[in-house]
């Protein structure tokens, strides 16, 4: 259904109580270029609705640095470069002057940063509230903000990465019931492989803190939509689409209004998944009456061996066409049909132009689009099981004369993966279906699917000791676990009068660790050990073991503060500073200090601690001492 955007609802607001607060944010991305020494150029960009004036952007910008646990590594309070720039609002017409009601601004903030290559990379993001009140896909948008997002890969992948720029921004505003399309590609200095997909905006900041410094941690909350809108009916009509391997953005919008979206850009090397990029923006859709716009719809790239192509026309407003196929080889490739079928000598490049007339010629419009012929693209994979692990190994092959660039898996059970010569260990048995994604040199496509049988279940063994510490003296369970076993065997077996059972009872004298072998009815084996600790009358140092340091920051290696022991049934830790106010208390021995104080990292220095445990053998442990904190 049609309706009329109403404007004057933006004006309206702004002199609600509380606009102050409202910043009419319309979208933004952050980029980062790798400069090599571990140095990277951060650059963030953000775009503002300029209807009502120039837009004051901040003359700050928190940019939040988090490592892969949500942790806050770095606050860079960036600031605005001298000027924002206009983003003019132009439409692909000669005969439609722009609308005077929209007006977006651009603002740049960059900075030069050191960061260290560490495990899980980082996530760089930016908070700011609130969006234009007038948009009509999501839910009170003067209460929702906004979170601009990319990651940098780990030390497990490429570290030395930059991520993809998208080239240019589309219209501010596009055309009610025209056939929409832009080139929403990206370039990457790295020559990554890069996926495009349409996703949901992040939503981030509030009226109440509408420019948090730092930005709040991940993971970020999504946007709520609006009743009848949703991620794939972004604004109603021809759905808004992407291309993911080409970028190309379309959409046949049959609402007026505002409405929000992002797009996300996922960057692949050597068929590793490095992480993504999101771009969030707001399109303007508007009535376009009396005007004529020339539209070819279709992919660009043909992957087909024939050289006939049937063109589709979706022009809108149009009294007739005029082709040009742009084959030099003769004079008459030319049509006057609205969807021509033309027959190209050879494979390769034509630029082909068409030109829809308007009842004014001075609103005809022309279109010209580069159609390129490559040759079919069809590819297959094969697979190995190996019914005793449940290990798939999958091998991907080209049927015809592409390079397969990129490979992407579904492999059925919410497990993804990328790759060719890739392999996946399933959990149960049953029937999985596997769809294999491709990408040839060329820019072509194509998809296969096929049915993986895991014929028997997996033997899947577990070990587990009830309790698994003990006195000397003192009996322990150990019990083994598996979907498919049919026989056991447990080593030592000393003392065990039957060591072929799941669940035997075993009686150390001293530290012990077991091993269950088992078999399946195909003769398959897999095996488990376990530990039975054995303790006399210890309740002290080494048993019970207290760090003197300890370094949260963030590099997965000792970052908490614990008690360590094997001893232990009950323990109260308390922590403080040097004037004796408490910062941190727990009667947990998995919980530990991670050197905080109500939410805020403290920085190195000296804290007291205080211990009160009881030992297995429920003797008492007591111990006062300190400890240092190093970032």
């Amino acid at each position: 259904m049609k309706k009329l955007r109403a404007f004057f609802l933006v004006i309206l607001y702004a002199l609600l109580p509380g606009a102050v607060s409202a910043t009419h944010i319309v979208g933004g991305e952050i980029n980062y270029e790798f400069l090599g020494n571990d140095t990277y150029k951060i650059t963030l960009i953000v775009y503002r609705d300029c209807y009502y004036g120039v837009p004051p952007f901040d003359p700050v910008a928190s940019i939040g640095v988090f490592n892969s646990s949500n942790v806050l590594m770095y606050d860079l309070r960036v600031n605005v470069n001298a000027d924002s720039v206009l983003i003019p609002p132009v439409i692909s017409t000669n005969c439609l002057p722009p609308p005077v009601d929209i007006c977006y601004r651009k603002a740049t903030y960059d900075t030069i940063l050191q960061l260290p290559a560490i495990a899980g990379g980082y996530q760089l993001a930016y908070q700011r509230c609130c969006r234009n009140a007038s948009l009509d896909n999501i839910v009170s948008p003067d209460a929702q903000g906004i979170t601009i997002y990319a990651t940098i890969p780990g030390t497990e992948k490429f570290p030395n990465n930059s991520n993809p720029v998208i080239k240019q921004l589309p219209a501010p505003f596009i055309c009610e019931d025209v056939y929409f399309e832009f080139d929403n590609s990206a370039t990457d200095a790295d020559g990554d492989s890069l996926f495009y997909e349409i996703c949901t905006p992040f939503n981030g900041a509030n009226q109440g803190m509408p420019n948090p410094q730092p930005p709040g941690a991940p993971p970020y909350l999504n946007i709520v939509w609006a009743p009848g809108f949703s991620l794939v009916n972004v604004m109603g009509g021809g759905p808004l689409a992407i291309n993911p391997f080409t970028g190309k953005l379309t959409a046949t919008p049959d609402n007026q209004g505002q409405f929000v979206y992002s797009v996300c850009i996922k960057e692949f090397r050597n068929g590793i998944l490095l992480g993504a990029t999101k771009r969030d923006f707001q399109f303007n859709v508007t009535p376009c009456p009396n005007i004529t716009i020339a539209s070819i719809g279709g992919d660009d790239i043909l992957c087909q061996n024939s050289t006939t192509v049937q063109f589709s026309n979706v022009s809108y407003n149009a009294t007739g066409f005029f082709w040009n196929f742009g084959d030099n080889t003769t004079l008459a490739d030319t049509s006057i049909l609205q969807d021509p079928v033309y027959t190209f000598p050879a494979p390769g490049t034509y630029t082909v132009t068409l030109i829809a007339f308007n009842n004014n010629p001075a609103c005809n419009d022309t279109i010209i689009k580069l159609i390129s012929i490559v040759g079919e693209y069809q590819v297959d994979f094969n697979f190995l099981v190996d019914s005793c692990t449940g290990k798939v190994s999958f091998s991907q092959f080209e049927l015809t004369n592409q390079t397969t660039i990129n490979h992407q898996w579904n492999f059925g059970d919410n497990n993804t993966g990328s790759g060719n010569n890739t392999a996946h260990t399933y959990l149960a048995d049953g029937s999985y279906q596997v769809t294999g994604y491709f990408i040839s040199d060329k820019g072509c496509r194509d998809t296969v699917i096929k049915a993986v049988n895991i014929p028997y279940p997996i033997l899947n063994v577990t070990a587990t000791a009830n309790p698994a510490i003990v006195q000397s003296g003192d009996p322990a369970s150990l019990i083994a676990s598996s979907s498919s076993a049919v026989s056991y065997l447990w080593q030592p077996s000393v003392g065990i009068p039957n060591p072929n059972l799941s669940t035997i009872l075993v009686v150390p004298n001293q530290t012990t660790t077991y091993t269950v072998y088992v078999t399946n009815s195909l003769d398959c084996r897999d095996s488990a050990t376990i530990t039975v600790k054995v303790f006399g009358d210890e309740c002290e140092e080494p048993y019970i073991f207290i760090p003197n340091a300890f370094t949260p920051n963030g590099d997965g290696e000792n970052d908490t503060l614990f008690v360590r022991s094997q001893v232990l049934e009950k323990i109260t830790m308390i922590i403080y500073d040097r004037w004796g106010q408490k910062l941190f208390e727990t009667n947990l021995i998995e919980t530990g200090w991670d050197g905080t104080h109500q939410g805020s990292p403290l920085a190195t220095g000296v804290f007291d601690y205080y211990i009160e445990a009881v030992c297995l053998n429920k003797k008492l442990f007591v111990r006062k001492g300190n400890i240092t904190l190093l970032r």
